[in-house]
């Protein structure tokens, strides 16, 4: 019986030990602007219309 107890308190500590954790290491959450957001989306576009695409069906693939 007291084995059991001893895995049940160990479950517990770790589930409270592992929840301290996780919310030590949560971040806020970052709010943009919406100059930044475009920002993004320009470099964005710009990435994605420099890319190389390769395999069979490069060609047709870069098209869609």
């Amino acid at each position: 019986m007291s084995k059991v107890r001893t895995g049940v308190g160990m479950s517990i500590l770790l589930g409270l030990v592992l929840s301290a954790l996780l919310w030590v290491a949560a971040q806020p959450a970052h709010a943009q602007t919406v100059d930044e957001c475009q920002a993004d989306i320009a470099a964005l576009k710009v990435e994605t219309q420099n890319a190389t695409f390769m395999g069979q069906n490069a060609a047709k693939t870069r098209q869609v």
